[in-house]
């Protein structure tokens, strides 16, 4: 129940921010897979790469994600709120663990 009442939430919130449908789509998608990076979003939602790199820093700027890498390019984010919700709390994931992911 905890991850519905987050997806209600979060979209409540998104939508009384009168966010882009890019970010409230971005915020869906997240609650399927809670790792994201531009590229991949981009391609997940038919938008450009500097459309999704916009949805993302607006989801950064909320804390709904975290940049996971470190990096300039190339940058994973992941859902910590969301993977939270399903599996209790967790630390941040190491950059082992997200090159793992980037492989995938």
């Amino acid at each position: 129940m905890r991850l519905v009442d987050l997806q209600v939430n979060m979209r409540n919130q998104l939508l009384d921010e009168r966010v882009s449908m890019t970010v409230i789509r971005t915020a869906e998608l997240l609650f399927n897979t809670p790792y994201v990076s531009a590229t991949s979003l981009a391609e997940a939602l038919n938008v450009t790469f500097p459309t999704a790199q916009s949805a993302i820093d607006h989801l950064v700027d909320r804390g709904d994600l975290i940049e996971t890498t470190g990096r300039k390019r190339n940058r994973f984010y992941f859902a910590q709120g969301i993977f939270d919700a399903v599996y209790g709390t967790t630390e941040k994931p190491s950059e082992e663990q997200s090159t793992l992911l980037e492989a995938q």
